[in-house]
C-alpha cells in the first residue's frame, strides 16, 4: 500500500480541498499523529498538497514539532506546527489550497506571525494585550514546541507563566477610561487623531500609569498641548 501511495501521490491534487482538509484535521488529532506526518512526507503526499514540503528542512522540522505538542490540540495549532519552519507568507500561500474558513486562517496566521514574540521582554501593556488574545494558549504551546524542537531552553516561557500569575485578579483588557466622544469633547479632532489619542491613552492605562478618568482627561490635555 505504501509503495502504491508513493507511485500515485500526484493524484492527491484531484481530491477536493475540503476532503483533504477533513483528513488532515483527523490526522492532526490522531494519537500517533507524528508517525502520520512522517508517512505523509515519505509518501510524497505532503509535497504534492503543499509545495514547500518538498524542502526537507521544512518537512523534517514539521515531524519534529509533533513530538513536542500536547496530546490534545486544535486543528489550527496543528497546521501552525506543520509550517513552523516557514515564513508566514509562504505558509499561508500553501495553506490557501485547503480553502479554510476566514476564522481558521486568522487563527493560523496569528500563531505563525507571533512566533518568538513571547521570548521578548514585553512592556506591561503589550504583555497584557498578547496574554488576553483568544489564541494565546495555542501560541504558548507552539512556542514551547519550537524551542524544544530546536533543543533550546524554555526558561523564557516559564518566566511568562510567572508573570501571568502575578496579574491574577487584574482585568487584562479593561474598558477604556475615555471613549472617542469624550476624547473629542476635550478638543481632539475627529478622524485619525482620535484613533491615535485613544490608542496612546489605552497603552498608558494598560501600563497602569493612568488609573482614573481624571488622570485620563489630564493626559489628553497634555497630549493636545504637545501636538497643537
Amino acid at each position: 500500500t505504501f509503495d502504491a501511495v508513493k507511485r500515485h501521490c500526484g493524484h492527491i491534487t484531484k481530491i477536493s480541498a475540503e476532503r483533504i482538509a477533513m483528513e488532515l484535521a483527523a490526522l492532526l488529532k490522531a494519537e500517533k499523529r507524528k508517525k502520520g506526518i512522517e508517512l505523509l512526507v515519505e509518501t510524497g503526499l505532503a509535497g504534492n498538497i503543499f509545495p514547500t514540503f518538498k524542502n526537507k528542512s521544512v518537512s523534517n522540522f514539521a515531524v519534529k514539532i509533533f513530538g513536542y505538542l500536547p496530546k490534545k490540540i486544535s486543528f489550527e495549532l496543528g497546521m501552525a506546527g506543520l509550517f513552523a519552519k516557514c515564513s508566514t507568507d509562504d505558509a499561508i500561500e500553501n495553506i490557501e489550497v485547503l480553502k479554510l474558513s476566514r476564522n481558521e486562517l486568522k487563527h493560523i496566521t496569528f500563531l505563525l506571525k507571533k512566533r518568538d514574540y513571547l521570548l521578548k521582554k514585553l512592556p506591561l501593556a503589550e504583555f497584557k494585550l498578547i496574554v488576553s488574545e483568544p489564541y494565546f494558549e495555542n501560541l504558548f504551546m507552539l512556542q514551547k514546541a519550537i524551542l524544544k524542537a530546536h533543543r533550546k531552553s524554555t526558561t523564557a516561557l516559564t518566566a511568562v507563566r510567572r508573570r501571568i500569575n502575578s496579574l491574577r485578579g487584574k482585568e487584562l483588557r479593561p474598558a477604556p477610561l475615555l471613549n472617542g466622544y469624550e476624547i473629542m469633547e476635550l478638543g481632539v479632532k475627529a478622524g485619525p487623531q482620535v484613533g491615535a489619542v485613544s490608542k496612546g491613552l489605552y497603552i498608558e492605562q494598560l501600563s497602569e500609569k493612568i488609573t482614573t478618568k481624571h488622570q485620563a482627561i489630564g493626559w489628553v490635555k497634555e497630549w493636545l498641548k504637545k501636538h497643537q
